[in-house]
């Protein structure tokens, strides 16, 4: 799989993060614990996302 391609995915599931976050927010009882797993896994998926542009020399 090409730099390119490990980008696009990590933004594919960036994206699927944004949404989970979205759905758990309207949640009558939103659980404290997912919203902060969300929130580590989106920023661990943007930190991975930016090495792998920084490596080829794209910037975001």
């Amino acid at each position: 799989m090409s730099r390119l391609q490990q980008v696009e995915t990590l933004r594919m599931q960036h994206n699927q993060l944004d949404l989970e976050l979205a759905a758990e927010t309207l949640r009558p009882h939103p659980d404290p614990s997912r919203l902060s797993q969300l929130k580590r896994h989106k920023l661990n998926l943007k930190d991975r996302i930016a090495r792998l542009m920084h490596r080829r020399g794209w910037f975001a």
